[in-house]
């Protein structure tokens, strides 16, 4: 067991190792990654406001919320408070320009539109389902549909031991294999685990206001945080070894530091899920 035990720890630690080149330069990148969503903002300021509350949002901050990012930055409160709560600036550019991105560097023919709640934890290590399927011709107003559809059921069995039994229609060709439906199915797990890197390395869950307009705005500003995470990660992932870390490391501690406010940004690995493998 102890044996089993410090391989896999020995696994978790090369698996969490950065490398030292993946933080240079990260507060240019970050001033180039903002400036196709700051440029929708109408004041000068309220771009500054902006990059202030992300270059927060990104950092090893605890609690990233207004106070905190604006003690972070030696600010007062009161301005950025009133850039998140109460400033006009429309966030939906800013989410437009989000999805924009995201579509470009990870869309994917085969991808999935998926509306999940994140107000309830929820577990999700690997998913395991079982699923069927038959043809059916569903009744509508006591009248059967003209056009047959497929009916999936999946079981699977909950952390108590009891099975969860889910039944769909679907519109796919015949030719769908069983795991197709699977992988959509269950495609709010990979959902969840996204929200979950939010809220813990871009303060989403850290919103302190009264108002839908600053939750609104605090939404925006942690997703687009949460992107340049991800392409920070990306990157990383990318990078060849072979560079004097250490030497590295200690060149770039203080620049990264002083244009975030004295810290480093916190840059992490990618979640991985293992591949779905229905019965």
């Amino acid at each position: 067991m102890e044996r089993r035990f410090a391989a896999r720890r020995d696994q978790l630690l090369a698996d969490a190792e950065v490398d030292p080149r993946i933080p240079r330069g990260v507060p240019a990148r970050l001033e180039c990654f903002l400036e196709p969503f700051v440029e929708r903002l109408q004041r000068s300021e309220q771009g500054g406001h902006a990059r202030s509350y992300v270059a927060g949002l990104v950092s090893e901050l605890e609690s990233k919320n207004v106070e905190s990012i604006a003690y972070r930055h030696d600010r007062e409160q009161e301005p950025l408070q009133q850039f998140i709560g109460q400033s006009p600036w429309d966030h939906r550019p800013w989410l437009a320009e989000l999805a924009r991105q995201v579509g470009r560097e990870l869309g994917d023919p085969d991808g999935v539109l998926v509306i999940d709640p994140s107000a309830f934890p929820k577990k999700k290590g690997p998913v395991e389902v079982q699923a069927v399927w038959t043809l059916v011709q569903a009744r509508i107003e006591g009248r059967a549909s003209d056009v047959a559809e497929v009916l999936v059921v999946f079981r699977e069995r909950q952390g108590d031991g009891a099975w969860k039994h889910d039944y769909l229609l679907s519109n796919a060709p015949l030719t769908t294999p069983v795991a197709e439906y699977a992988r959509v199915f269950k495609a709010e797990h990979r959902i969840e685990e996204c929200l979950q890197r939010a809220k813990g390395e871009a303060g989403l869950a850290d919103y302190e206001v009264r108002t839908w307009r600053g939750w609104h705005h605090h939404q925006a500003l942690a997703l687009v945080a949460t992107w340049f995470l991800t392409v920070e990660a990306r990157r990383g992932k990318k990078m060849d070894a072979g560079v004097d870390g250490a030497a590295v490391a200690e060149a770039d501690r203080g620049g990264v530091a002083a244009a975030v406010g004295n810290g480093a940004v916190g840059v992490h690995a990618s979640h991985r899920e293992p591949a779905l493998t229905p019965d």
